[in-house]
């Protein structure tokens, strides 16, 4: 099983970096101005996630920027 780092805004637990991490599989666009922020924050956080098949896939599906959909995700949802 492949392995994958991520850098986090935020200090979350691993299934919940799981969690949205599949809920980037119906990712729809983000907001520019809110992504930008995100980018510029520092990532204090670091996860290491043996992925799952499906989780590889959506780790190959965004490449370099699921690290940055990650922290947005986290961000946008987790305030709801």
């Amino acid at each position: 099983m492949p392995k994958a780092i991520f850098y986090l805004t935020k200090n979350v637990d691993s299934r919940i970096a799981r969690y949205f991490l599949h809920k980037l599989e119906n990712f729809g666009p983000p907001d520019p101005i809110l992504l930008s922020k995100i980018n510029a924050k520092k990532k204090k956080y670091k996860k290491t996630l043996t992925l799952s098949p499906e989780e590889e896939n959506i780790v190959n599906t965004y490449g370099k920027t699921t690290n940055l959909y990650l922290n947005y995700a986290i961000e946008v949802q987790g305030d709801e």
